[in-house]
């Protein structure tokens, strides 16, 4: 049988043919022949691209098949990223603040309660964006002792925040509040905000079961200030040293917020409403992170019974 090699890929083909039986080019010896080019056959040919998309899908389907699981469960596809929307905008609510109040301790000195100024109130002091006004009362009451009955004279700071003007200027920002229990009274002032760095560790609520609708996240964040944050701030030129007090208590879930290069921790409450995830409780925590465990449902539990005094 005589043959015809196909100008286009070489291929002998019979001379009865028309055209290259593998690239479609006409053959020599036809009316109406041209030589035609691999590359136009290949886009004007749909058996060419059905060839080459069912070649093309069979090579990354052995790619794959040849990556090593590992790879495949990357950090990309850890549990933790199904709760980062829901942690971005539950930190994006809960903006970093300082607690510009006056509180009352008992001082062992006199045997008599007085009152102070928190640290950051002596810091908008120092802006002049409050004025700290104190006083002095003295009060006597009768006593007993070995001597018979007598008088004993005690004297007692008070202390009063007012916004300066200036201070006027922002207060719509500050969130005022007073806890009576706690004798305190002031504002929370907004410092900067918190943005969520990563997830670090997940555990499925019931400890131990399968994740379903409720889990604990512990996670990193850092602190952005805004430009009276910036005062707060250790790695600002505006940097202001915060006076420290020995008779301020802190609760246990309130940390200090003083530094914008450092990676802050903490852990989230998640429960999924209507197959969207949300965060519930929030706890922040110092820069030296925290570890969950199997018992932290219960720690946290505690600690919130703790700071509302039950």
């Amino acid at each position: 049988m005589n043959q015809v090699k196909c100008p286009g890929c070489g291929l002998s083909n019979p001379a009865k043919n028309c055209e290259c039986v593998r690239c479609y080019t006409s053959l020599p010896g036809f009316a109406g022949f041209e030589p035609q080019s691999t590359e136009h056959n290949l886009a004007a040919s749909p058996k060419i691209l059905m060839a080459i998309c069912i070649g093309t899908t069979v090579l990354i389907m052995l790619a794959v098949a040849a990556v090593p699981v590992y790879k495949l469960t990357s950090r990309a596809l850890t549990p933790g990223k199904m709760f980062e929307p829901a942690l971005k905008d539950a930190l994006l609510r809960n903006t970093a603040r300082v607690d510009v109040a006056r509180y009352t301790y008992y001082n062992n000195r006199t045997n008599w309660l007085d009152q102070e100024a928190t640290p950051a109130a002596r810091n908008l002091s120092h802006l002049g964006l409050i004025d700290i006004r104190e006083s002095v009362s003295v009060d006597s009451s009768s006593t007993m002792n070995e001597t018979g009955a007598g008088f004993m004279v005690v004297q007692s700071r008070h202390v009063d925040l007012k916004p300066t003007a200036a201070g006027q200027l922002q207060i719509s920002s500050w969130e005022a509040y007073e806890n009576k229990e706690a004798r305190k009274a002031g504002w929370y002032v907004p410092i900067g905000e918190r943005e969520l760095v990563g997830t670090v560790d997940m555990m499925p609520i019931p400890e131990g079961k399968p994740l379903q609708d409720a889990a604990i996240v512990s996670f990193k964040w850092r602190w952005k200030p805004n430009q009276l944050g910036k005062t707060f701030d250790k790695s600002s030129p505006s940097y202001f040293p915060s006076a420290k007090s020995k008779n301020l208590s802190r609760d246990p879930t309130d940390i200090e917020i003083d530094d914008s290069q450092v990676t802050y921790w903490g852990t989230a409450e998640m429960a999924r409403v209507n197959g969207v995830w949300e965060a519930k409780r929030l706890f922040w925590f110092g820069p030296n992170g925290v570890q969950l465990s199997p018992n932290m449902t219960d720690e946290l539990n505690r600690t919130i019974e703790k700071t509302q005094g039950k």
